[in-house]
């Protein structure tokens, strides 16, 4: 037994289409007009029921929820959110080469200063007196005594007392002698070689055959099996299903009729049958079409070109475009060889001798004499009476005093004041700011005016400031010992040196010179008249490569598919079945061997020719139809599927596929045929030249040296001879009271001071007890170590950690997170 159970619809808002709503039903439900249907099988009980009730359906939870309310909640598990978050913690730290920080934020810097002190010195007594003592200086004088006597300038002495003048001169003869001349000898060779552009034949020229290559192009046409495919139809059985339904009644009308007047119940059923419809679909037929192919043809023949050997002229021709001169097989090449002739040529020589000349000459003689001349001393001077006196300074000691101030350690000189003034650095704190926004708060914020740095946390947190203290200067007394000099004049004797004067007197010699007499000879000479003689030459041939081109057009075929032909006002549809491309691809080697125009099938649309017309597929369609049925009033009436008249029908459906088939197409290339061309071989001609020699007669002069000699007379000479004597006189000196002691030394240091100078001098008696040194006092510097506090610097450090939390309205329990999700409840009959 079946009962229905009817539910309201859930309406559902269709997707973004804008085409109204769409109805469906709960799971196990079924859409009968506006309502849910769902067929459910119960024990068949047989009850006589005089009417039955239609009762409203219950709202239920779906399965895993829970009643709130009217709604339905779900609990769900979800896990916490990662949250990035930062704190900025300060982290205080003292400047380099500082010590803490301490409990109130401060740092102690400690450094070396330079404090200034009065250090006692020794200085050496440098007080002098006047001291003389005598000293001699040497003295020279200059006398003149007769010497052996000297040969004048460009003579020579013989050993014996003489002075001569040696000399060459010259005497002259002929001599005949045979010279050998190199007269100029041509001999000509030739040798064969390939012209240019060839090659021998047999490697080594045998014969003096030259071999060169053409080449010769034709057209060569190829034929070819192609494979291609063909649309046919084909057919197919194709099942359907037909649902049928059968109406059944019971004592009450069924859910879903409709009670009429005449107390019967009518309700609407549907039935199908299967239609046939045509789907005409587009495919392409394979069809050989021909197309043009332009091709080129080339043909390589040999052109001689005669040309001269390099080294040659030629007569005749034209100048080529790289300056040469080429011609045809008249070309005459001729080349300049060198001829000489022997000849004998006659000159007079004109030769000179030497001989020698005398004539008196006067020369000067030399001799010297000393004059005394009187002098003051080095380092003395003449005074108006004529007396030497000697300047001397000595020195006596003065003490003076001195004052000073410095600034104390740590501090330094202020400059711009109108008083000298010294600072030293220092800090200074004040009590920090309370922010009014945190009155009321927990955990009151504090802040620093600005140029001041925080120094702690909370209530306790001060704000100091570097800054700049005033500090009173130091003063220091030294003394210092300076030499005041004194000039003391004294007479001391003076010095003579003698002056060396020269005496000239005059004596007697000869100078000689050389006389040249000029002699007239008669030289002869052979030499080679050269000039030049033509010869011809055979001239030279090349081969050039002469290519010569020609188009050639022929006509090939291929397989093109073209697009079927539709019927009258019927638009095709691609095939349903996919049997195969729309369109085959083109073999890429048609473009091979030459180039030719293609015209895809596109640009021959609406063209029938070797086109079929568009296949026409046959298909099913089911087609469903209502009808009403009537029923008495008093049954109930419902539909169920009829296993029996729902029978499976089928019909014979057509398809477009292809079958296979081939075609030929044809193709066209160019072939290239070579051939050897043999040419005679050049004939290069060369020339030797060598030499020949022959004899002829020469008549040359002869030279030969012969020595002359001529006395003069000598020169007298004076020697000088040095006689020592002494001069004396007096050193007058400051000298030191008593020695002095090594010199102290003292390192010194630039500092920012500010001094007072008193000018008290007061003359030092010397104590020689003390070791001849003077005591004053000096500003020293000594080190010493100083505390200055500093402030620390504070900087914040960001440290980064992850936290989790629940995501809102959720609750934590621990790992992970519970949220409540609300679901709507579920119609069902009760």
């Amino acid at each position: 037994m079946f009962k229905l159970f009817a539910v309201p619809t859930i309406v559902a808002v269709a997707s973004a289409t804008g085409k109204g709503y769409d109805m469906s039903c709960p799971e196990g439900y079924e859409l009968m007009g506006a309502e849910c249907m769902k067929t459910v099988t119960v024990p068949y009980q047989t009850k006589e029921v005089p009417t039955v009730s239609v009762v409203e359906p219950e709202m239920v939870c779906p399965k895993g929820t829970t009643m709130s309310g009217k709604a339905c909640e779900k609990v769900l598990a979800m896990n916490k959110i990662a949250k990035m978050a930062t704190v900025r913690k300060p982290v205080t730290t003292c400047p380099k080469g500082a010590e803490g920080p301490s409990k109130d934020g401060k740092c102690t810097m400690n450094k070396w200063a330079q404090t200034t002190v009065v250090e006692p010195v020794a200085v050496p007594d440098r007080s002098t007196t006047v001291m003389k003592k005598p000293y001699e200086v040497p003295v020279s004088k200059s006398v003149s005594v007769p010497g052996p006597s000297t040969c004048p300038k460009g003579t020579s002495n013989d050993k014996k007392g003489n002075c001569i003048v040696e000399g060459l001169t010259t005497e002259y003869e002929t001599m005949v002698k045979e010279v050998a001349l190199s007269i100029p000898v041509n001999t000509p060779s030739s040798i064969t070689e390939c012209p240019e552009g060839t090659y021998e034949a047999n490697g080594k020229g045998k014969g003096g055959d030259c071999v060169a290559q053409t080449s010769q192009q034709t057209v060569e046409t190829l034929s070819s099996e192609k494979t291609v495919r063909n649309p046919v139809l084909a057919s197919k059985v194709t099942s359907y299903s037909l649902p049928a339904e059968i109406l059944k009644s019971t004592e009450v009308c069924p859910q879903g009729s409709t009670a009429n007047k005449d107390g019967t119940c009518s309700l609407t059923l549907s039935r199908s049958t299967l239609e046939p419809y045509s789907v005409t679909v587009a495919s392409d037929y394979p069809v050989l079409e021909e197309f043009p192919q332009t091709l080129t043809l080339t043909r390589v023949s040999l052109v001689p070109t005669y040309y001269c050997p390099k080294g040659t002229t030629p007569v005749g021709g034209t100048e080529d475009k790289k300056g040469g001169v080429v011609g045809d097989a008249s070309l005459i090449c001729q080349v300049d060889l060198p001829a000489g002739t022997p000849t004998t040529v006659s000159a007079p020589v004109i030769m000179k001798k030497a001989r020698f000349e005398k004539r008196p000459v006067e020369v000067t003689v030399n001799k010297v004499e000393a004059v005394p001349v009187e002098y003051c001393p080095k380092g003395s001077t003449e005074d108006k009476n004529g007396n030497c006196v000697v300047t001397v300074t000595t020195q006596k000691p003065v003490t003076t005093t001195q004052e000073h101030t410095e600034c104390p350690p740590g501090s330094e000189f202020t400059t711009g004041s109108k008083a000298a003034k010294c600072k030293k650095p220092t800090m200074v704190t004040v009590p920090a700011t309370q922010l009014p926004g945190d009155m009321k708060s927990k955990v009151p914020q504090y802040s620093c005016p600005e140029g001041t740095t925080p120094v702690g946390e909370g209530p306790s947190m001060e704000c100091a400031a570097p800054t700049w203290e005033e500090v009173p200067m130091e003063s220091f007394t030294t003394t210092s010992v300076s030499f005041v000099p004194k000039t003391v004049t004294e007479v001391v004797p003076k010095l003579y040196r003698y002056e060396t004067r020269t005496v000239t007197e005059t004596a007697m010699t000869e100078e000689v010179y050389t006389v040249y007499d000029e002699i007239v000879l008669e030289e002869t000479s052979a030499d080679v008249v050269h000039s030049t003689t033509t010869e011809t030459v055979p001239a030279l041939v090349r081969f050039d490569r002469v290519v010569e081109t020609e188009t050639q057009t022929v006509t090939n075929s291929r397989v093109a598919y073209y697009p079927c032909i539709p019927a009258d006002g019927v638009t095709p549809v691609a095939s349903s079945y996919g049997h195969g491309d729309k369109h085959d691809k083109h073999d890429d080697d048609d473009d091979k061997h030459g180039h030719h125009d293609y015209v895809p099938s596109s640009s021959k649309k609406g063209s029938s020719e070797g086109s079929g017309s568009c296949l026409v597929e046959t298909h099913y369609k089911v087609v469903t139809e209502t009808y009403t049925e009537l029923v008495p009033a008093v049954a109930s009436y419902y539909v169920e599927q009829d296993s029996s008249a729902s029978a499976m029908s089928t019909a014979e459906e057509t398809y477009l596929t292809y079958e296979t088939t081939t075609m030929t197409e044809t193709s066209s290339s160019v072939a290239t045929t070579t051939s050897n061309e043999v040419v005679p071989a050049n004939v290069v001609t060369s020339y030797h030249t060598t030499s020949e020699p022959q004899t002829v007669t020469e008549t040359h002069v002869i030279t030969r040296s012969v020595p002359m000699t001529e006395t003069v007379t000598a020169i007298p000479t004076f020697s000088t001879v040095v006689e020592q004597e002494t001069a004396t006189s007096e050193e007058v000196y400051a000298a030191p009271v008593c020695p002095a002691p090594a010199p102290e030394k003292h390192s010194s240091r630039r500092s920012r001071r500010h001094s007072r100078k008193h000018h008290e001098e007061e003359e030092v008696e010397v104590d020689t007890k003390k070791g001849c040194t003077l005591e004053e006092t000096r500003l020293g510097k000594q080190t010493t170590m100083i505390s200055e506090e500093v402030l620390a610097t504070t900087e914040y450090v960001e440290e980064s950690y992850t936290s989790y939390v629940c995501p809102p309205g959720t609750t934590d329990d621990g790992k992970t997170c519970t949220g409540m999700e609300t679901v709507p409840a579920v119609p069902q009959c009760p």
